[in-house]
């Protein structure tokens, strides 16, 4: 039992290295912002298991925040927003 415990723990912290990994390889070598984002977002959303999500940035002229990829929210809605 506690080797099962101990196998699950260390799984968790691998896969989310790897994620990361990814992640931080796409970021160094893709210069679309919107690509990099959807990425990221779609990991946030697995890991979370969430069924939706945002990533908004702020617009330091407008001071505003604009969502800039969002996933399980409809365009219409998000651009609104």
């Amino acid at each position: 039992m506690k080797n099962q415990q101990s196998r699950r723990s260390s799984a968790k912290p691998s896969s989310t290295l790897e994620i990361l990994y990814r992640i931080s390889n796409l970021i160094n070598t893709t210069v679309d912002r919107k690509k990099v984002l959807k990425a990221i977002l779609k990991e946030v959303v697995m890991i979370t298991g969430a069924t939706s999500g945002s990533i908004a940035m702020f617009d330091r002229e407008k001071g505003l925040l604009n969502i800039e990829v969002a996933t399980g929210i409809p365009e219409s809605r998000w651009k609104k927003v």
